[in-house]
């Protein structure tokens, strides 16, 4: 979020997945084994991330007194790289315990839309009376914007692998 002078993370993924697939289409590579093999190292680096965010406390929840709650100065709250950070492990024993599928761009689909909906749902815990909220347009952050747009490109490739796969 430059214009708030804040970091995003759905920011930095999307401008660096504009620049992946720039560099991805000059070079002639194949879209979807590219992205197959950044969905399968993905999850590593996000969970090696989002236990930085935990350990720092960088992302405040809504007031809790759930047992995994974090003690804030202010009192007990989530925190949401925990729960993130919990997500990704999640999302990543699924992506390297499945089989490998047979058709190009099935990893990109499933990550997106495994990742997308929890993602979306954690921001609605974020703290709203912390001392530099989130702005919310319409209700929703930017970042739960993002993870719409990114359940549908995860649509948009689950449906080239099963469309490409019945035409095989």
């Amino acid at each position: 979020m430059v214009w708030h002078g804040r970091l995003s993370s759905v920011g930095g993924i999307s401008i660096g997945g504009i620049a992946a697939m720039a560099f991805v289409i000059y070079h002639k590579l194949n879209v979807r084994v590219v992205g197959d093999v950044v969905a399968r190292a993905l999850p590593v680096g996000w969970i090696i991330a989002r236990f930085g965010c935990y350990l720092t406390h960088m992302h405040p929840g809504i007031n809790s007194r759930m047992w995994f709650a974090v003690a804030y100065p202010d009192g007990q709250r989530l925190d949401l790289g925990l729960l993130e950070f919990v997500t990704w492990i999640v999302i990543g024993a699924i992506l390297w315990t499945m089989p490998r599928p047979k058709k190009e761009g099935a990893y990109l689909a499933f990550i997106a839309l495994l990742y997308a909906p929890p993602r979306f749902l954690l921001d609605f815990f974020r703290a709203r009376d912390s001392m530099v909220p989130d702005m919310r347009y319409g209700g929703l952050t930017p970042a739960q914007y993002g993870m719409i747009a990114l359940f549908g490109v995860g649509c948009y490739f689950y449906y080239r692998v099963t469309y490409d796969a019945k035409r095989t």
